[in-house]
């Protein structure tokens, strides 16, 4: 294997490395104090987009959630609105998800805010999947489901560690992961999947977590 990264600064390859990697993928020092460049510095959500804060999870403490999450899809396309008002370039910046119904949403949410439809064309707006081989600046990972019962039954998919390395490991500068803490409750008697939720658990429990109260009611769904 590889045991230098280019891509990555310090902060956000230290559980990959540490989780995939056994360690030895270290941070090449021209990319270790890598941070995102802002012209104009962040005010709305100033303490999630912090530059000094390269690896952030944003806790917005729903639960029931399966392949869509309105709440997710907004506070997302918030982030994007204000880091491209920070002069952000739009091509520099990727939003990912585990389903593409999650992805629809997110695309909505963003068109609303924005009405120049090229600028939302820059920005990379797919699965995680469709990412692999990529790398942005700004990598926002929409983990979207919430729901126990439906994370356990999908854990063959929605907890792959193979995913969710790749996820983490596309951000140059800043990476934000949006969910719910309510989902790393979820339990299996399947050994092999509990290791994989165990995965999950481990890297919610090692990131700087920034929680934000929803209103989640029957109407939006």
């Amino acid at each position: 294997m590889l045991t230098t990264t280019y891509r990555m600064n310090d902060e956000i390859n230290a559980f990959p490395s540490k989780r995939f990697y056994n360690g030895q993928l270290l941070t090449d020092i021209s990319s270790a104090y890598r941070r995102i460049n802002y012209t104009v510095l962040p005010e709305k959500n100033a303490d999630i987009l912090d530059k000094e804060c390269p690896e952030v999870f944003v806790d917005l403490r729903h639960c029931d959630m399966t392949t869509y999450c309105q709440p997710e899809a907004e506070i997302i396309a918030e982030l994007v609105v204000e880091s491209i008002r920070c002069r952000i370039d739009p091509k520099d910046i990727a939003i990912i998800a585990p389903y593409r119904a999650q992805i629809h949403l997110i695309k909505n949410a963003i068109e609303d805010l924005i009405e120049d439809k090229s600028v939302v064309k820059g920005i990379f707006i797919d699965t995680v999947e469709r990412i692999q081989g990529q790398e942005r600046d700004l990598v926002i990972f929409s983990l979207t489901t919430s729901s126990l019962k439906h994370a356990v039954e999908k854990a063959d998919f929605f907890f792959l560690p193979q995913r969710l390395n790749v996820a983490l490991t596309r951000a140059k500068c800043k990476r934000i992961i949006v969910g719910s803490s309510y989902l790393f409750n979820s339990k299996s008697n399947n050994s092999e999947i509990q290791k994989s939720i165990d995965v999950f658990t481990d890297f919610y429990n090692s990131t700087c977590v920034i929680q934000i109260s929803v209103d989640v009611t029957d109407d939006l769904f």
